[in-house]
C-alpha cells in the first residue's frame, strides 16, 4: 500500500511534469505507476486506500458458532488430542464437515491451545 501523502505527492509531481510538456504515461512510468492508478486516485477525489477498511462478507460455508463449538468439543477430547489433524477431522460428524482439511487449520490450532 502506498501512503496517502506519497499518493498526493505523486499526483503533484506528475501534474508538474505534464504542465511543462511531459507525457503523462512517461511521468507515471518514472514513478513506477500506471496511468490507470493515477486515474483512479484522481477519480476517488482522495488518495486513501480503502482496502484496510473494506467490508468483507463471511464465506457462505462458514461454520455457525454452535457447529464450531461442537467441533472444538470433539477435537479437545483427551483421546483425540494426540492425533494428527487428518485423523481428528475423521472424528467430526459428516453433517458438520463441509470444509477441506487445508481450511480447517484455524479450528485445529484453536483446539490445540
Amino acid at each position: 500500500m502506498i501512503h496517502a501523502s506519497d499518493c498526493k505527492e505523486a499526483i503533484t509531481l506528475i501534474g508538474e511534469a505534464v504542465a511543462v510538456g511531459a507525457r503523462e504515461a512517461v511521468a507515471c512510468k518514472e514513478l513506477g505507476l500506471t496511468q490507470r492508478t493515477l486515474q483512479r486516485w484522481r477519480k476517488q477525489g482522495g488518495t486513501e486506500d480503502g482496502r484496510p477498511n473494506a467490508t468483507r462478507p463471511a464465506p457462505a460455508n462458514k461454520l455457525s458458532e454452535a457447529e464450531e463449538q461442537q467441533v472444538l468439543h470433539i477435537l479437545q477430547q483427551p483421546q483425540n488430542r494426540s492425533l494428527p489433524p487428518v485423523f481428528r477431522q475423521a472424528k467430526i460428524p459428516k453433517k458438520i464437515v463441509r470444509f477441506s482439511p487445508s481450511s480447517s487449520w484455524g479450528i485445529f490450532f484453536t483446539a490445540l491451545s
